[in-house]
């Protein structure tokens, strides 16, 4: 399926780039974009991400204490209580097909997992990394759309290592652990997977393309 992210004329496209510098040598920027323009595609897909959206706007929300070697936190909603739009063309309550999944933890991130918990009462693990390491931050895409249902809840955990021994190094001292809270800041942390999504091909009451 060929799909796309519509940007609507005279709108700006922002990049954001998270580079650690402590203890390097800052060479220049090689940072690129690639777009590549379609002038018909079989539908357009939206980012949606998916996190507690209390976690970016209250500060104990997603609190990782200093010292503590393993900290978790976790969010689970139905896709019409999360915290981002799915789209103009897209309805939710149909449902939605996921192609690929981006998940994203900061430098104290240890593990995170997504999961749909299915409205019968079953688990589908749509992404988990044990051992978290930063370099993996990467889009996975999927052999085949999975379909997260209407009544389906998207379950999503997240754990730290906030101790001494995992503190960063910085000028031949290691950093005191101290609180932590959600920021895009080198000592913050992030909790998130981001959805890249179409509407269901198939929703309630659709009787699904024609066999004649």
């Amino acid at each position: 399926m060929e799909t796309c992210l519509w940007v609507e004329a005279g709108a700006r496209l922002v990049l954001q780039v998270h580079y650690d510098t402590l203890g390097v040598r800052v060479g220049p920027d090689r940072s690129v974009v690639e777009l590549r323009l379609a002038n018909e595609v079989d539908a357009g897909v939206v980012g949606l991400p998916w996190f507690d959206a209390r976690w970016p706007t209250d500060a104990g929300a997603m609190r990782i204490p200093g010292g503590e070697a393993r900290v978790a936190h976790t969010f689970s909603a139905r896709l019409a209580d999360g915290p981002g739009e799915v789209g103009p063309w897209m309805d939710p309550a149909a449902g939605i097909d996921v192609h690929a999944v981006l998940p994203h933890l900061l430098r104290l991130g240890t593990r995170i997992e997504l999961a749909i918990e299915r409205a019968e009462g079953t688990s589908e693990p749509l992404v988990r990394i044990d051992r978290w390491d930063p370099a993996w931050q990467s889009r996975y895409t999927f052999a085949r759309p999975v379909r997260v249902g209407p009544e389906d809840r998207l379950h999503l955990r997240c754990e730290w290592d906030n101790s001494f021994e995992n503190q960063p190094v910085v000028n031949g001292l290691r950093r005191r652990p101290a609180d932590v809270g959600w920021g895009e800041g080198y000592y913050g942390e992030m909790c998130a997977v981001m959805l890249y999504a179409t509407e269901a091909a198939d929703p309630p009451g659709h009787a699904g393309p024609s066999t004649d």
